[in-house]
């Protein structure tokens, strides 16, 4: 997780974990996972930026 200015923000801020179906043609998001990073200053600095493909 890096920081600012690309913070994760909204409701639920976090990765989602998709599920692809029909070829790529279609999905559904199976779970967020909630990210945080507060610095010492109390601000919350999360921003992922990683993505991996799990083939099953």
């Amino acid at each position: 997780m890096s920081g600012d200015p690309h913070v994760s923000t909204g409701s639920t801020p976090g990765l989602g974990i998709v599920q692809v179906t029909e070829g790529g043609k279609s999905g559904m998001v199976r779970r967020i996972v909630p990210i945080s990073n507060i610095d010492s200053n109390n601000v919350e600095r999360a921003d992922a930026h990683g993505i991996r493909v799990r083939m099953k």
